[in-house]
């Protein structure tokens, strides 16, 4: 039933060229660094992919903006949201902006509640041990229903559909009945080659950002930025000295977002990123002393 009602939308198809080189096989324009430190919590860049998306929702789904019944967004985390938390965020906003104006309810985000986060880079794991980490995390809607009204679902890029798979399984196990299911994305990857090389994703991560020392000029900047748990999880595997000029650069508010997130995400997180965990929780102590 789920899989019948299924559309699927992204703005940008993805391969590789003859060269190596990652484009757009439609000739589309693909900005790899905007969308490196969109992953990263770039609020400038978020909200830039967000309004792509809208506009190609716009056009191909145009019921999110139009019917009486308002869509539910789910997004799946933990603690901490993910990049694509932000961008069903920006997305919701200005979706929300149309419905308003023609005095319709707005779209809401709902939490899928992911019982743990994964422990392995997920986007340089095999297609296999993506599927296998998946299986075994708990997802779920805690007893929220979205029977009888539209259901979206954002993320950046699909490279092997693992993660849609199972948020389209909480709507069968859970006996959900939206009237639609939208699957939306920044980029979709050629399927064929995703699944010869599906370090793809990193390598597209990282074409802006992929050290902690990258970060410092992006939590910086004026144009805003988002914690998410990628950075999260950057920011608490730096080294000490990185680590130290991160913090020299982040405000009290995004510290305690860091250290309390860190707590809320489990022992497990905890104990895996202890160093840096103690590091931001002395500075958060301090800065409250301070106070």
């Amino acid at each position: 039933m789920i899989e019948t009602m299924k559309q699927t939308l992204a703005v940008h198809h993805l391969e590789y060229a003859s060269n190596g080189d990652i484009v757009d096989a439609n000739g589309k324009e693909f900005d790899a660094a905007a969308y490196s430190r969109m992953k990263y919590g770039s609020r400038k860049d978020t909200k830039h992919f967000a309004e792509e998306i809208a506009l190609a929702a716009h056009q191909e789904a145009p019921h999110i903006f139009e019917d009486t019944t308002p869509p539910a967004f789910l997004v799946a985390y933990k603690a901490v949201q993910p990049a694509c938390g932000y961008l069903s965020q920006y997305c919701v906003d200005i979706i929300n902006r149309i419905r308003v104006q023609s005095d319709l309810e707005p779209a809401e985000i709902f939490k899928v509640h992911k019982e743990s986060v994964t422990n392995t880079d997920y986007s340089k794991a095999s297609v296999e041990d993506r599927e296998a980490e998946l299986a075994a995390i708990d997802f779920s809607l805690r007893g929220k229903r979205v029977d009888d009204r539209p259901v979206v679902v954002l993320d950046d890029i699909r490279i092997s559909g693992g993660a849609e798979r199972r948020i389209l399984e909480v709507l069968r196990t859970e006996n959900q009945t939206p009237t639609s299911v939208l699957l939306g994305y920044i980029a979709i990857f050629d399927s064929s080659q995703a699944n010869n090389s599906p370090h793809v994703e990193s390598d597209i991560n990282e074409t802006a950002i992929s050290k902690a020392a990258d970060l410092i000029e992006l939590i910086a900047s004026s144009d805003g930025f988002d914690l998410n748990i990628r950075t999260m999880k950057m920011i608490l595997s730096a080294s000490s000295e990185d680590l130290d000029r991160l913090l020299s650069v982040m405000s009290k508010e995004q510290i305690e977002v860091v250290s309390r997130g860190a707590v809320a995400t489990g022992p497990d997180f905890l104990q895996k990123y202890s160093a840096g965990y103690q590091q931001v929780a002395q500075r958060a102590l301090l800065q409250r002393g301070n106070e």
